[in-house]
């Protein structure tokens, strides 16, 4: 039986590996976008929305609704105490005021799902109401009727992996 530990490990192994073959691949239809191509997102209204809950419930410190919006390979493999644990989530932690709209798609493959990488405008309203915005890099999964979100990677810096 799989360690929480390992668990961790292998999730974040195939977390990278998908970043890194979704950068590398180019698939028919325009799956993979640069600065003059777009990416076509299946209902991307429903994603829109999606991206703003979820980050509404990582401002409220609310881990169930991340929990429950995260991935079903995520949510097959542990119990929302296990996922509480991986994720370091103290219920004691600070809300704070989070708004997030999807800045950029960056690619799209069908994996066992529709798998996209994402770039992601957030704005974070801390305490004393200093605002701090980020561009992350996020993987969200489409199931033919439901967005998920899968991980959240690295500041983007406004650009897709792969490009210049």
């Amino acid at each position: 039986m799989m360690t929480t530990f390992r668990l961790l490990i292998f999730c974040a192994i195939c977390a990278a590996t998908a970043m890194l073959l979704l950068s590398a691949c180019a698939g028919p239809s325009g799956s993979r976008g640069s600065a003059d191509e777009t990416v076509s997102l299946p209902d991307e209204t429903r994603l829109r929305a999606r991206i703003t809950e979820f980050h509404n419930a990582l401002g409220a410190n609310d881990i169930e609704r991340w929990f429950a919006m995260s991935a079903p390979a995520i949510r097959d493999k542990m119990t929302l105490e296990q996922f509480k644990r991986d994720m370091r989530w103290n219920g004691n932690d600070a809300r704070m005021k989070m708004t997030a709209a999807l800045g950029k798609a960056c690619s799209c493959a069908p994996v066992q799902y529709r798998r996209c990488v994402l770039i992601v405008d957030v704005a974070v309203e801390g305490t004393g109401g200093k605002i701090t915005k980020e561009r992350p890099l996020e993987m969200w999964e489409y199931d033919g009727s439901e967005w998920y979100w899968g991980y959240m990677g690295v500041e983007s810096r406004g650009r897709c992996p792969g490009e210049h």
